[in-house]
């Protein structure tokens, strides 16, 4: 009987001491999240240590840890940033492992931050790294697929995953199947598509996220530049104080036929401390300068070299200096 007991404490002890890892998008996430799309990266860290701790069981917190970690690479650019930020990585797997299996954001989440890594493995000239998380990140979206067909965020990223697989040429589609993979560009992005039409009527949350992988797509993947200027105006970009969307703006308009309303975007920027550096966009700044014949485009391209610490981009930008 004392022994029964004394279970009987144990567990109600364990019940109350112990709560399960759970997924929960909550409003405090999404404000965090939205700061660091918008390129508020400081300012996402300092809400996701607030909401850590009225919620530390709740994973989500996790997940978007990776997303700053991965912008603020993105915009550094740089491999002291990589390698100082890479063992993060498994970290936030783990810890994510041990949530709730019942949750679509279970395997959506790892998916994500695979995914994540895998773009700045490749940026970083990591390739057989880039594979496996590409493959890891493959499966997981497409289990998760078929467990919560309706769940809007995984077609989000299996719809940039299918369309940058369907882009790889027919000879080297070999090596996709013998991984268990293949692709089409077609369907990721009419995926993007219907989760973007959806996100018009609906309180999508990736809404903007997905909307800035649709229009990258069309460009480069369906040489579609019209088009997705098109559906940037559509969709308001950009959003008021969103450097991101800036970004985004600039990049279509510049490598399409809207070089001008890309050159006024930039020249608008927010530039308060509120903002993580992103030193290409000076280099951005120049290219529009320079395919508009403006005298000055060379003084962007030196303020891009003064301020960048890696190495992209540095030998264009001296050769459009002399170019001056």
């Amino acid at each position: 009987m004392f022994i029964k007991q004394a279970l009987l404490v144990l567990w109600i002890s364990a019940s109350l001491f112990t709560k399960a890892q759970v997924f929960d998008f909550d409003a405090n996430s999404r404000t965090a999240y939205n700061a660091a799309i918008a390129l508020k990266l400081d300012e996402s860290s300092a809400l996701l240590t607030a909401a850590e701790k009225k919620n530390p069981d709740n994973l989500i917190t996790v997940y978007l840890q990776n997303y700053i970690d991965f912008l603020r690479i993105y915009t550094t650019d740089t491999r002291a940033q990589y390698d100082k930020l890479k063992t993060n990585k498994d970290i936030r797997l783990s810890q994510l492992m041990a949530g709730d299996p019942g949750s679509p954001y279970y395997l959506f989440t790892q998916a994500e931050v695979n995914l994540q890594w895998a773009a700045l493995s490749i940026k970083f000239g990591e390739y057989v790294n880039a594979i496996f998380e590409i493959r890891k990140a493959y499966k997981a979206l497409e289990q998760n697929q078929n467990r919560f067909p309706d769940f809007k965020a995984n077609k989000k990223s299996l719809g940039v995953l299918y369309a940058l697989l369907g882009s790889v040429p027919d000879k080297y589609k070999w090596g996709l199947n013998l991984l268990g993979m293949e692709g089409s560009v077609q369907k990721g992005i009419g995926y993007l598509k219907e989760v973007t039409d959806y996100g018009r009527s609906n309180d999508f949350i990736y809404q903007e996220e997905t909307i800035t992988f649709y229009v990258f797509l069309l460009l480069h993947l369906q040489n579609d530049a019209e088009t997705a200027w098109t559906v940037l105006q559509q969709n308001g970009f950009p959003k008021k104080d969103n450097l991101m969307n800036v970004y985004t703006c600039a990049h279509i308009g510049i490598y399409g036929k809207h070089t001008s309303a890309a050159l006024q975007l930039l020249l608008n920027r927010p530039t308060s401390a509120a903002f993580t550096a992103f030193p290409f966009l000076n280099y951005l700044t120049g290219l529009a300068k320079i395919n508009q014949l403006e005298p000055d485009a060379d003084s962007y391209f030196k303020q891009y070299i003064a301020e960048y610490k890696g190495d992209n981009h540095i030998k264009s930008s001296y050769q459009k200096i002399a170019w001056g």
